[in-house]
């Protein structure tokens, strides 16, 4: 037989004769038994007769099914071996069935700004100007224990491939539904009367139709613009992954988190494309997620890609600029007219009670000297009633906008009072920011601080660098 790849040490923890219940509730979140996901593949592992491992490679999913009078998996070793090639021969096949948690089998091609590159590949650029990476994450350490593992991400510049390494540790997924006819629901039944009696739903599409997934059990299903007469339900709970994805503050649960984005229909017209040819994430989204657990002071890691720091220090006050690629910067053109921006809170908190906003304005504003070479300096105000200097103001063209600050130019504060009124209302409107900009080449970050008057509690985020002026 073929060696197993797995360690004595690590046999002990993970067999056991003890069977495991997929089909139970609270487990669930594995996903069910193996087929049940879109994620379940087969990988064969083809041995000579002296157990040295010739090839490895997976399976076609045309080339297995599941037995219903045997209960389990049928596979077609004949076809598999000559798909690979071994027409004639003796081999030792070995097939390990695995699911897609983090990464896949799969190989990608980076270019030289660590970006994935698709389409026609000039194979001579190998190792050149593009490379070839395991669409994986890299296990940095295990614990002496050998029940926990420290993953971490490859230099790989991709949305999906860091959106799926931060959320390997969430515990809850939101999955929403893409708005296309194979996304549509509807209660299980033959009549108009059956489906009005029915509690179980199913996708209404026959043909190329999707399927509830075993993972899925236990979750929730939300339906939008759906009420029930006479029945009230209390507020969702707000989760980490919604936080800063909506134009409104969230109202329950438990979360207290501060985080903004740029009004685009309020103040500014003159928002552009990046270098990207992508217009910003005006929800600052990838910037949210990366700062969002970093304070004032605290050190950047040097092996961080895509954000460039003034000077010696590398925390997030000496941010000066973030590539377009990985956080997807808004743009702002500079003249006709010169930009006024609205920057609004879209705050998590736990209740529609009594809450300070105090925003600061952050950031670098870049010079070239006569030899062409770049200069950074920090933003500075303009005060009121001046034409020239400085690279900002702080207005207040109304109550709804926070007023700048008496011992400070940079800072501006708003308290705003409960605005949600009806039970089971679960937003209101967020405090508002609103900036006149001046120079050319500014790398402006904002930084908020939320503070629930009435539990006295609050929250800060600080993005550097989320907004650039040409």
């Amino acid at each position: 037989m073929a060696r197993s790849k797995l360690k004595e040490s690590d046999k002990e923890l993970l067999l056991t004769k003890k069977k495991f219940r997929y089909d139970e509730p609270k487990n669930s979140y594995f996903g069910g038994y193996f087929g049940n996901s879109s994620e379940d593949y087969i990988e064969v592992m083809i041995y000579d007769t002296s157990d040295n491992l010739l090839e490895t490679s997976v399976a076609d999913s045309s080339d297995y099914y599941y037995d219903s009078e045997k209960g389990g998996i049928k596979l077609k070793t004949g076809t598999i071996l000559r798909k690979l090639g071994y027409d004639r021969g003796r081999f030792k096949v070995t097939y390990n069935f695995l699911r897609k948690v983090a990464g896949s089998y799969e190989t990608l091609v980076t270019n030289e700004n660590d970006e994935i590159v698709n389409g026609d590949i000039d194979i001579n650029e190998i190792d050149k100007s593009l490379f070839i990476k395991e669409n994986k994450y890299i296990s940095h350490e295990i614990s002496p224990s050998r029940t926990e593992i420290r993953l971490i991400a490859q230099r790989i510049q991709d949305e999906k491939y860091l959106r799926d390494f931060y959320r390997l540790a969430a515990r809850n997924k939101k999955v929403i539904a893409d708005g296309t006819d194979l996304s549509n629901i509807e209660f299980v039944g033959n009549t108009d009367t059956e489906k009005g009696n029915s509690k179980q739903i199913k996708f209404s599409t026959d043909e190329g139709s999707p399927m509830f997934e075993q993972s899925m059990i236990g979750g929730t299903i939300s339906i939008p613009n759906f009420f029930l007469v006479d029945r009230i339900f209390p507020p969702p709970v707000v989760t980490a992954d919604q936080v800063g994805l909506n134009p409104t503050e969230q109202i329950g649960g438990d979360l207290l988190q501060a985080s903004f984005f740029l009004d685009e229909n309020a103040g500014t017209k003159n928002i552009e494309k990046n270098s990207t040819d992508k217009f910003g994430d005006v929800y600052f989204s990838p910037a949210y997620d990366y700062f969002k657990d970093i304070e004032d002071g605290v050190t950047i890691s040097k092996g961080t890609s895509g954000i460039d720091f003034e000077g010696d220090g590398r925390t997030i006050g000496d941010v000066r600029n973030l590539s377009d690629s990985t956080f997807n910067v808004v743009y702002l053109t500079h003249d006709d007219p010169r930009p006024e921006i609205d920057i609004v809170s879209n705050s998590s908190l736990r209740a529609d009670a009594s809450t300070t906003y105090t925003w600061e304005v952050t950031g670098f504003d870049m010079d070239r000297k006569s030899n062409g070479d770049k200069k950074f300096e920090r933003v500075q105000p303009r005060s009121d009633g001046e034409d020239e200097g400085g690279d900002f103001r702080i207005v207040t063209p109304g109550d709804e906008y926070a007023t700048r600050d008496a011992q400070s130019e940079f800072r501006a504060v708003q308290t705003v009072t409960g605005q949600a009124s009806g039970e089971g209302v679960n937003t209101r409107p967020g405090g508002r920011l609103r900036l006149q900009l001046f120079s050319k080449n500014l790398h402006l970050g904002i930084k908020l601080t939320i503070k629930d008057n009435t539990a006295n509690d609050e929250s800060t985020i600080h993005l550097p660098a989320i907004i650039e002026t040409h």
